[in-house]
C-alpha cells in the first residue's frame, strides 16, 4: 500500500517523474521458476512427506494398541463372570492400565506431531522469506545496472505493463546463476 501511494504522490506531484523509468518484477514467477526455489521447494516438500509418512507410521501403531486393548477389553467382559474375583480384579486393573496408557500415548502423539507441523511451517516461512529477500536484493541490482528509478512487484496492484519493463526473466537468470 506505501509503495502505491509513493508511486501515487510521485506521479501526481511532479513533472520529472516523467522522465523517470519504471520496471516490475513479479516475485511469485520468479518464486514459481527459479531453480532455488524450485530446490528450496523441493526439499521442504521431502520434509512434508516424510513428517506425513511418521504420522502415518505412529497413527498406525496406536491403532494396533487400540486393537488389542478392545480385544482385553472384550476378553474381560465375557469372562469376568466365571472368573474369581481376585483375578477379575488383576484384568480389571491391566486393562484400565493399558487403556490409560493408550490415552496417554494418543495426547503425546498429538502433542508431538502439531508441533512438528508449526516446526515445518517455521521452516517454510523462515525459508520464503530468505528467498524473497534474495529475490529484492537480485531486483535492486538489476535495476541500478540498467538505470530504473523504480521498480514494483507485478504480482500485486499491476493491471498492465509492458514487457520492456519487466524484470522478471533477469531476476530469474541472475537468482538462477547464484547457486
Amino acid at each position: 500500500m506505501r509503495l502505491l501511494s509513493l508511486f501515487l504522490f510521485l506521479l501526481l506531484s511532479s513533472y520529472s517523474v516523467f522522465a523517470a523509468k519504471f520496471g516490475v518484477v513479479d516475485v511469485q514467477e520468479v518464486l514459481r521458476n527459479s531453480k532455488p526455489a524450485l530446490k528450496a521447494r523441493s526439499k521442504l516438500e521431502q520434509k512434508a512427506k516424510k513428517l506425513d509418512n511418521l504420522i502415518k507410521s505412529r497413527r498406525k501403531d496406536l491403532q494396533n494398541r487400540m486393537v488389542k486393548v478392545k480385544k482385553l477389553q472384550d476378553e474381560f467382559n465375557q469372562k469376568a463372570a466365571i472368573w474369581r474375583k481376585k483375578k477379575r480384579d488383576e484384568k480389571r486393573k491391566e486393562v484400565l492400565g493399558l487403556q490409560r496408557k493408550l490415552l496417554r500415548k494418543r495426547d503425546e502423539l498429538r502433542l508431538f506431531f502439531s508441533e512438528k507441523k508449526r516446526d515445518l511451517e517455521r521452516e517454510k516461512r523462515r525459508v520464503l522469506s530468505k528467498i524473497v529477500g534474495t529475490i529484492r536484493k537480485i531486483s535492486s541490482k538489476v535495476a541500478k545496472e540498467q538505470n530504473f528509478d523504480l521498480v514494483i512487484d507485478s504480482s500485486t496492484l499491476v493491471l498492465y505493463r509492458n514487457s520492456s519493463i519487466d524484470l522478471t526473466n533477469k531476476v530469474i537468470q541472475r537468482y538462477d546463476s547464484l547457486k
